[in-house]
């Protein structure tokens, strides 16, 4: 397993987490998406869009301070 960090422009982070998935074979529910996107407490866990499957996981901070959100990704050094 191996772990990348990166950081995107919130605009993107549909396309980049819906690419992900596919590339990680994982199925992702828009609902969970727009449900961490939409929180306005800063504070809230809900800020967090986790997606975990098979040992991997995608891990997005939707909380919008500076509009540049981190993304975490584990998966198989394979892909």
């Amino acid at each position: 397993m191996v772990q990348y960090e990166m950081y995107f422009t919130n605009e993107y982070t549909k396309e980049i987490l819906y690419d992900l998935a596919e590339v990680m074979s994982l199925h992702i529910e828009e609902t969970s998406i727009e449900k961490a996107v939409l929180e306005k407490d800063k504070s809230s866990q809900n800020n967090l869009f986790f997606l975990e499957e098979k040992g991997q996981f995608i891990c997005v901070d939707c909380n919008d301070n500076d509009w540049i959100f981190p993304l975490v990704v584990v998966c198989n050094e394979r892909i």
